[in-house]
């Protein structure tokens, strides 16, 4: 589902529009809302310099992806994304992500604070995420229904 804020109602979001634009922006709600990558995709390592790892990912059999593939840059100290590239079935790319802030939450572990998403189609055009007010734990399960999306959960 997608709160579309116009309508001042949710939506229900069908899988064909998981690719759209959200909100207007130069993300799609395939990337805010899960493990595409993870899911989708196969990942092939090379080596891109002695600080960086480059993931090549290629579509899974039948995975319903619109990209012909996806390159994760990784760095290899704390193993940590710094850059995503989204590729047509041409092979052209199309988005990239680039990821700039981090925050340890735990030993070792590592919330994304900064990004930035630049539609590499359309030149100027860009969406910056900042992440300033985060909580990690369990999400109350009260916040997974139509009523919590349209007013909020607070825990």
């Amino acid at each position: 589902m997608g709160l579309q804020p116009r309508l001042g109602r949710v939506l229900r979001l069908p899988p064909s529009g998981r690719n759209s634009r959200f909100l207007g922006s130069d993300v799609s709600y395939a990337d805010l809302s899960g493990r595409d990558l993870e899911d989708y995709y196969q990942p092939q390592a090379r080596d891109a310099d002695e600080n960086t790892i480059l993931l090549e990912l290629t579509p899974k059999p039948r995975a319903p992806t619109p990209w012909g593939k996806v390159t994760l840059t990784v760095e290899k100290k704390r193993v940590l994304p710094q850059k995503i590239v989204y590729y047509d079935q041409r092979g052209n790319p199309v988005k990239e992500v680039v990821i700039s802030g981090f925050a340890e939450y735990a030993p070792g572990r590592y919330l994304i604070t900064a990004s930035e998403v630049r539609d590499l189609l359309n030149q100027g055009w860009r969406t910056r995420f900042e992440v300033s007010d985060w909580k990690v734990g369990p999400v109350p399960d009260g916040c997974f229904s139509q009523s919590a999306l349209e007013r909020g959960c607070r825990y």
